[in-house]
């Protein structure tokens, strides 16, 4: 007996189209998980995944709609909902490495007061381990604190402020939990209000040539890039990166560019009146250059 060509079409395989969108859903089902546990993302990214479960839940609602009509309809379309759930999750991925600052992962960002009212400000940062970056910011607020949105050790932080012209604030590692483990934080400070900063960390990525800054205290590990700070201490494994034509004397063992000279302040560059004054911690391994 023959059978209807609608009865043959209902019967007909799955088409690779399908198999191959399902098997890309459970890749990067895989590689989300893969990066997670390896460190390469934080685990704040499960939490931006989920927050986006109604879009999720249209796709698999689409699906079930599309079952009845299967035989009916191209192969094709029968992997609009795969396709759509990819689509879906990359597209948080993407929010979630920029720091879209709607998404769960951006709960434990820090953003500090207003510095309309404020001329003068302290910071004082403290990592154990980790990565951290400090540079000048593009917000309004006086200071702000976004995490690494890589994974790692690192926690999430605590700003105690005091003060308010000047503001003193100090930032701490607090416990994130199972989900706020990250790589380090990235601090980033208004241009517009004179600065003492006081850093420490184990990797640091550091420019302070846009910032006012009055006195550096800086230890770590890093590359340090700093405008004309009248008192600057150093200590660690660190380059400083000073700008070319600006006087500066270094105190302590450090290495410095072949046409300073030795005076009885200490190393000095030829770049006229001195504008900066570093001090090195004996042990430390410091190279300067101007640039």
């Amino acid at each position: 007996m023959k059978q209807l060509p609608e009865r043959r079409a209902a019967q007909r395989p799955a088409s690779l189209w399908v198999l191959w969108s399902w098997l890309m859903v459970a890749f990067v089902a895989v590689s989300l998980a893969a990066g997670v546990i390896g460190g390469i993302l934080a685990p704040s990214i499960v939490l931006d995944v989920v927050s986006f479960w109604p879009l999720l839940a249209a796709g698999l609602l689409i699906g079930v709609g599309l079952v009845p009509f299967r035989g009916r309809l191209p192969d094709r379309i029968m992997a609009i909902v795969p396709l759509l759930l990819i689509t879906v999750v990359g597209l948080v991925v993407g929010l979630h490495i920029t720091g879209w600052a709607e998404l769960p992962s951006s709960a434990a960002d820090v953003v500090g007061p207003p510095a309309a009212n404020t001329s003068s400000a302290a910071i004082d940062v403290a990592l154990g381990h980790g990565n951290l970056s400090v540079a000048a910011g593009t917000d309004e607020a006086l200071y702000t604190v976004e995490l690494d949105r890589a994974g790692g050790p690192v926690g999430i932080p605590e700003a105690v402020e005091r003060g308010r012209d000047p503001v003193e604030v100090q930032l701490r590692e607090r416990d994130g939990g199972r989900w706020f483990r990250t790589s380090g934080w990235a601090v980033r400070l208004h241009g517009g209000v004179a600065w003492t900063v006081d850093v420490a960390a184990p990797n640091l990525d550091v420019d302070l040539a846009a910032v006012p800054v009055t006195s550096l205290d800086v230890a770590g590990a890093g590359v340090v890039r700093i405008g004309p700070i009248p008192s600057v201490a150093a200590d660690g494994d660190l380059t400083l990166v000073l700008p070319a034509g600006v006087g500066a004397v270094v105190r302590g063992p450090a290495q410095v560019p072949a046409d300073w000279i030795e005076t009885d302040e200490g190393m000095q560059s030829l770049d006229g009146e001195v504008q900066i004054v570093i001090e090195v911690a004996d042990g430390s391994t410091v190279k300067v250059e101007q640039r």
